[in-house]
């Protein structure tokens, strides 16, 4: 796939998306999560989407995977370096800075997916030959429902996967779990929690 046909298309994607965005057919959900318990409800994303964000959480393959797949509704695409399938070069920087090692192995280990594709991505579109990527096509199994979506339930407890809604700039769960709001974003992460908050506390969302 040559390099300047691809530049192209991002071009175009890009122009695309830009015009959605202006004409209010995409809104986008920011948030601050944390892939090892990701803040968002079962089965939400139609396609779960990584690129080198998994690569420097060696020893957590299989979690992060689990998140992933949890979150899907329909693909998981991965394109991540892959340790099992390096060269001796790329494997030994990969263990050097504490890089994943198994993420291959836990992804076809996983009986929730069928993988449908694997590709080595070529070294001449690689800016670096001792990071090169694999990219990964995996598809759920099992159909797949969520009503939770059409009602804009979208974001869930990192802790205990219970819904959050937003009440006065911060998000709440009805198990009494309270996240703060920075800049209209939720910050969804486990550590940054605030325990043992009531939503009759804050009883007007807007």
């Amino acid at each position: 796939m040559p390099t300047a046909w691809i530049s192209h298309y991002q071009e175009l994607m890009s122009q695309e998306t830009s015009r959605k965005l202006k004409q209010n057919q995409l809104c986008p959900n920011f948030f601050l999560g944390d892939l090892r318990q990701l803040p968002l409800i079962d089965n939400f994303i139609d396609i779960a989407f990584t690129m080198h964000a998994i690569e420097p959480n060696g020893g957590a393959e299989k979690g992060i995977l689990s998140e992933l797949i949890r979150v899907a509704k329909h693909y998981i695409v991965l394109a991540e370096p892959i340790h099992e399938t390096a060269t001796p070069e790329q494997k030994k920087r990969m263990e050097h800075y504490g890089y994943i090692q198994k993420l291959r192995t836990e992804l076809y280990a996983n009986n929730q997916v069928d993988v449908i594709s694997e590709s080595l991505v070529p070294e001449e579109l690689c800016g670096n030959t001792l990071n090169r990527t694999t990219i990964f096509i995996a598809k759920k199994k099992g159909r797949i429902e969520n009503d939770n979506e059409k009602n804009g339930h979208i974001f869930a407890c990192p802790i205990s996967r219970a819904k959050v809604l937003r009440r006065n700039g911060f998000w709440l769960s009805d198990e009494g779990s309270c996240y703060p709001e920075v800049n209209g974003i939720p910050v969804l992460r486990s550590k940054y929690a605030l325990p043992y908050y009531q939503q009759s506390k804050f009883s007007d969302k807007y």
